[in-house]
């Protein structure tokens, strides 16, 4: 092991076996589509340079031809079917500082041994994190056959206890309360018809729970014997379906749809303001739902709502808990009164309106724009004032129809996703005065030409392609294929999108650079990529960059971290983990995962592929550049899937 120059990542033992026994010379890369965002596939871009999202690329030898089609299919349905991406994932963030995932915690790294050496004891007396020419060791890389043994066997007896007796406080917590609702609203209530419904919602709220004591990556932490017991609520909230979240629109002028208002007075329901729309159905909530949603106490404009924490509501089992509720939401967002989407998805755009980027009259650029659901809401912003546009909405120019008011450039790489982010727009409910203000663009985000005009943006929303870790909740794909590799192939792509944002976007306005991904290789490490030579004086082109704090003002109470400021870097041999040869396949559990210090030892090793020294982070410069300043949103705090952003000012 030592003359490999690496120690890697053990994992716990799996069943499952490699099927590709006679193909291992094959280490290319294994293409898989992970599917997400605020509301759709973070694949957006993922056509352009190293956009392919490799399971087994970004390792040692990744320029291989990764061997036949069949090959790389059996690699790939062996990658899902093991289990070991949940194991690759536990390891990963297990082993980054706090921060990162976390934060102030006591990580409780294992202390297993070396080769030669009893099980309880580590070669170097200095526990799992000891380090060689760059390298971090990890704990079982060098065990022997009969010590991985005694362990596996430990560990699956600890496993089949604790899968018992694990406690989930807050499952319990969520458990208690809806006893306690059930009880109270059987009393109170004296209804059958009351009983029944909350008896239901009971039942599904103890599924929910149930699913996530036997969701995969939970089941993958209590096997892991406590090994990274830090990471327990970080575990405990991705291992439940992601909450319901809504908003209400800001700029709505349609008729609302007569089920919305059918229980509203006379007055009322004559009328065909949107404010009046938005109020009968807000208060259609507060009187009938109030158990299972409730404004966010975080937004002073009570426009967001999230499924109260007794509830366990989700989009999947919004039918089975209340049918009549999800029939009023589906009413809401096909008549444009609201729009169904994820708290880390709003953050952008509230974001770029709380420093003054955005208002109404911008103009903004979404570089990536496909779903949709950024751009909607950017729309909403800039045509709040958008009267003039009612009387051009027939028949003049889109040039002249320009000039007047905010704009929204959609741009998207994909003519498929193009068509269905025009399908989304003309969907949205919302006034054809409104929609008229959107010009959609086929371009590489990476080069999107500047505009003929000189003039360039007030704001550029960048919401890269991604991994997609941060939606795992609503995504039952992206755990099963996870890798490192993923994000360290999406790096190269999402630096050279950022830079040219900040070249589009003009002096005094600002660039939100966001991701739906947790790993810091796809968050602070492009930032601090893009940035370097570009802050505190005149970079590249004569401009200089700022990072900018989050608005104080904006959704005040939201639970959002500062930016990591360090992280480790890791790596996934396919074909160097338990199956290197037929031999060591039942008895290595090695899972491949490979931490190095710095370019210099992964390229060293042999790693090749994709592979850069931005990947690493520069602890001297990165207090520098305000990484602090970027945000990020953890599941455990907010309930919420995970997310990443970053405010950046041209300021010359």
């Amino acid at each position: 092991m030592k003359g490999r120059r690496r120690e890697r990542i053990d994992g716990n033992d799996s069943s499952d076996k490699n099927p590709l026994s006679s193909a291992r010379k094959g280490k290319g890369s294994s293409s898989s589509s992970i599917n997400n965002n605020g509301n759709g596939s973070r694949r957006k871009d993922g056509d352009n340079g190293n956009g392919n999202g490799n399971v087994g690329g970004g390792g040692r030898n990744s320029n291989d031809d990764g061997g036949s089609r069949a090959d790389r299919d059996a690699r790939s349905l062996w990658h899902r079917k093991s289990g070991i991406g949940h194991r690759l994932f536990l390891s990963y963030y297990g082993m980054q500082p706090p921060g990162v995932v976390v934060e102030c915690c006591d990580i409780n790294y294992d202390t297993k041994t070396t080769e030669g050496k009893d099980d309880d004891a580590d070669a170097d007396g200095n526990g799992m994190m000891s380090a060689n020419d760059g390298i971090v060791r990890c704990s079982g890389g060098g065990m022997s056959r009969a010590a991985k043994r005694r362990r596996r066997q430990r560990e699956k007896g600890s496993a089949a206890t604790a899968g018992q007796h694990a406690a989930v406080p807050f499952h319990e917590k969520r458990s208690r309360e809806a006893n306690e609702i059930c009880h109270a609203s059987s009393v109170i209530g004296g209804s059958v018809a009351i009983i029944d419904a909350t008896a239901r919602r009971r039942r599904a709220n103890d599924r929910t729970m149930d699913d996530a004591s036997r969701h995969s990556l939970h089941m993958a932490y209590v096997a892991s014997n406590g090994r990274y017991a830090h990471l327990s609520h970080f575990v405990d909230a991705l291992s439940r379906p992601l909450p319901l979240t809504f908003r209400f629109r800001e700029c709505v002028t349609t008729t609302p749809s007569s089920s919305i208002s059918s229980s509203t007075s006379s007055s009322s329901s004559s009328s065909s303001s949107s404010s009046s729309a938005v109020d009968d159905m807000k208060r259609r909530l507060r009187e009938e739902y109030t158990d299972l949603v409730m404004p966010a106490h975080f937004d002073q404009s009570s426009n967001i709502y999230q499924s109260t924490p007794n509830s366990s509501l989700c989009r999947y089992n919004l039918g089975a808990l209340s049918p009549k509720l999800r029939e009023l939401i589906v009413e809401g967002s096909t008549s444009g009164i609201l729009a169904r989407q994820e708290l880390g998805s709003m953050l952008p755009v509230i974001g770029l309106r709380g420093v003054g980027a955005l208002g109404s009259g911008s103009r903004v650029l979404d570089l990536c724009a496909s779903p949709g659901s950024k751009t909607l809401q950017t729309l909403e912003i800039v045509a709040a004032d958008g009267d003039d546009l009612d009387e051009c909405d027939r028949g003049i120019s889109d040039r002249r129809r320009g000039r007047g008011g905010g704009r929204v450039i959609a741009n998207d790489v994909h003519p498929g996703r193009l068509d269905s982010l025009r399908e989304a727009v003309s969907r949205s409910g919302m006034s054809s005065s409104v929609t008229a203000r959107v010009t959609y663009t086929n371009y590489d985000a990476s080069s999107f030409p500047s505009p003929k005009s000189g003039r360039l943006f007030d704001a550029v929303i960048c919401d890269v392609p991604c991994g997609g870790d941060g939606t795992i909740r609503k995504d039952v794909h992206v755990l099963p294929m996870w890798s490192p590799n993923i994000s360290n192939s999406m790096h190269v792509l999402q630096l050279r999108i950022l830079q040219r944002a900040l070249q589009l976007v003009k002096v005094g306005g600002v660039v939100c650079y966001s991701t739906c991904s947790m790993n810091p290789i796809e968050n602070e490490a492009v930032v601090a990529a893009a940035l370097r030579g570009r802050t505190g004086f005149v970079g590249v082109g004569g401009a200089m960059y700022e990072l900018l704090e989050w608005p104080s003002g904006s959704l005040p109470g939201f639970v959002l971290r500062p930016g990591a400021r360090d992280w480790k870097v890791a790596f996934y041999d396919h074909d160097g983990g338990a199956w290197k040869n037929d031999e060591d396949a039942d008895d290595n559990d090695d899972d491949g995962l490979t931490f190095f210090d710095d370019y210099v030892s992964a390229s060293a090793a042999g790693v090749v592929g994709d592979i850069s020294p931005s990947f690493w982070p520069n602890r001297a410069e990165n207090g520098n550049l305000g990484l602090h300043r970027c945000v990020r949103l953890l599941p455990q705090d907010q309930d919420s899937g995970g997310f990443f952003l970053g405010l950046i000012k041209r300021c010359c």
